[in-house]
């Protein structure tokens, strides 16, 4: 059983995806937001853009005093989504300030992968398909996807994206069947 953790920047070299080993021959930086007995859950920061990957506990560690300095400031791009600049100094979390970002709402939605023509299914983005409303830019009504989600919470009913937090309404009929159907009604990503 996987425990949801406050999300934080970590030092890995052995790295298992449902894909295979994406191991790194030396410590690398990856950034952890769930873990369970044995390994960290997360995804490296630098490469194809993989998710969930499993980060041994045993071959990931805390960041030490010189790789914060190395690190911090420094800018990545992970696949087609959006660049971003790390920020690890002081307590080593990522924290999202959602009173600077702009807020909607999303009924009938539905999760949904985002995959570029040259990506494994694998690689793709998690989106949300939904229909929007309170959105600062977009007329209520209007049926939207979102760009890619960083932090998705079913029990919370939010989405964060890289710019808008989302508060989720009713499901898509036909997703919340599913949903139902594969017992994903606690799914938190």
């Amino acid at each position: 059983m996987t425990t949801k953790i406050d999300p934080r920047y970590m030092i890995a070299t052995t790295a298992i995806h449902t894909m295979g080993d994406i191991s790194r021959p030396k410590g690398d930086l990856c950034v952890v937001c769930e873990e369970d007995d044995e390994a960290y859950i997360g995804n490296w920061i630098s490469g194809f853009g993989f998710i969930n990957v499993r980060f041994p506990k045993d071959t990931t560690r805390e960041l030490n005093p010189e790789e914060v300095e190395k690190y911090h400031g420094m800018g990545f791009q992970i696949g087609s989504n959006p660049p971003f600049q790390i920020d690890i100094k002081g307590t080593n979390k990522i924290e999202v300030d959602e009173s600077k970002m702009q807020h909607a709402h999303l009924e009938d939605w539905s999760l949904s992968t985002v995959v570029g023509a040259y990506q494994a299914p694998e690689q793709g983005s998690p989106v949300l398909l939904g229909t929007v409303s309170g959105h600062p830019r977009l007329a209520d009504g209007t049926e939207i996807q979102t760009s890619r989600i960083s932090t998705f919470d079913m029990e919370a009913k939010k989405a964060i994206t890289m710019n808008t937090v989302y508060t989720l309404g009713q499901p898509l009929k036909a997703y919340a069947k599913w949903l139902a159907e594969h017992n994903a009604a606690d799914a938190k990503t």
